[in-house]
């Protein structure tokens, strides 16, 4: 099966009470819609701050869920001193070291939870077949590109809502040479 692939930048998602403990009754504006249906980029970057003391800009992306999450790369995470980051698949936050966030007041903060996303493979009902078929099963794909790589441990995601797409971090996608759009090919 090939697939295509989505480069997952540095973001944050926000439980409605996080929201309005930032944002209070305030509307942000919708930047563009992203990958993955019902899922957007909003005009905001909130700041987060790491234990030593590094502010990042990390955008926002809607809707609200029903749990606050930083999702960063191993490199972001070093470069604001978390060193005790984890590689968790979204929402997994059990266990997870916080950072502390704010949007334009540094005095108006909330404190939320960081992961290093687990590589994953949204996948549609429409595009299961005989061998990928199980949300949680684990597959690999096969980069052909000027760093050919056989990329492993990568999770399934299956849904009703999911756009088939295999989903990296920046640093992954750096290693790999691979960009927004590429393909790969999905093998069990």
């Amino acid at each position: 099966m090939k697939v295509k692939v989505g480069v997952s930048n540095k973001h944050i998602h926000l439980s409605e009470s996080d929201y309005k403990k930032l944002f209070e009754d305030r509307e942000l504006e919708k930047l563009k819609d992203i990958s993955q249906p019902g899922q957007y980029a909003l005009n905001c970057m909130l700041k987060i701050e790491g234990p030593n003391g590094k502010v990042l800009n990390v955008r926002l992306v809607g809707p609200t869920r029903d749990y606050s999450q930083v999702e960063l790369s191993v490199t972001d995470c070093i470069s604001i001193g978390l060193k005790d980051y984890i590689i968790k698949e979204s929402s997994h936050i059990e266990n997870a070291p916080k950072v502390s966030v704010y949007y334009d007041d540094p005095n108006n903060r909330i404190s939320v939870s960081v992961i290093v996303a687990q590589r994953h493979l949204h996948l549609s009902p429409e595009d299961c077949d005989q061998d990928i078929n199980k949300n949680g099963q684990k597959v690999k794909a096969i980069a052909n590109t000027r760093r050919s790589a056989i990329i492993d441990d990568i999770i399934v995601r299956m849904g009703p809502s999911h756009k088939t797409e295999l989903h990296l971090d920046t640093d992954e996608a750096n290693a790999f040479d691979l960009h927004n759009g590429d393909e790969v090919e999905i093998i069990v």
